[in-house]
């Protein structure tokens, strides 16, 4: 596993010249393509991390999945980090330019996790209420867990907000248990 430090400091550097490229967006979108590239394979996971294959293989395979899809500058920084030895941090570098770009934006993940799938319009209701208690903007995913029986979960920057049904059965089981006008026999 690559270190955090080489791909924070690699996408940092990357985020810096495309914002003086103005190319910004366009590099953003870059990495968004090559994240899911990566993610969508493990054997391109495998490549760029063997030690075995030589730097000039891995150039040619990775010109020849993303050179006409990214742009010149992405693609000049894929090369780079291939002659400087860091092709396996390249996954890791492409998350990291999402996160810090969307932290840039003032753009915070969150999850909404709901005991049954929701459709769009309460979805949008959600965000509506989310971005009226939050100062960023948040980009909402939702995840389906039917352990919490009803109600929702959202996990945003560390935070937890919990109005399910599991949670307030807990507390309720726990307040019986935990009766202090009974006598400890």
């Amino acid at each position: 596993m690559i270190n955090y430090r080489v791909s924070s400091a690699y996408a940092k550097s990357l985020l810096e010249l495309a914002q003086e490229q103005y190319v910004i967006n366009q590099v953003f979108e870059d990495m968004q393509m090559i994240a899911a590239t990566f993610e969508g394979s493990s054997e391109l996971r495998n490549v760029a991390e063997s030690p075995i294959i030589a730097s000039s293989k891995k150039v040619e395979i990775f010109n020849q999945i993303f050179s006409s899809r990214v742009t010149a500058l992405t693609l000049s920084f894929v090369r780079l980090m291939s002659a400087k030895g860091r092709e396996a941090a390249l996954y890791g570098v492409s998350k990291e330019y999402i996160a810090q770009f969307k932290s840039m934006h003032g753009i915070q993940p969150a999850v909404v996790t709901t005991a049954i799938a929701i459709d769009s319009i309460l979805q949008e209701q959600m965000s509506t209420f989310l971005a009226k208690i939050s100062d960023k903007k948040l980009e909402i995913t939702t995840k389906v867990d039917p352990t919490i029986v009803g109600g929702f979960v959202v996990t945003t920057g560390g935070l937890q907000f919990d109005a399910s049904v599991k949670s307030k059965v807990s507390k309720f089981k726990n307040q019986f248990t935990s009766n202090p006008y009974l006598s400890k026999i």
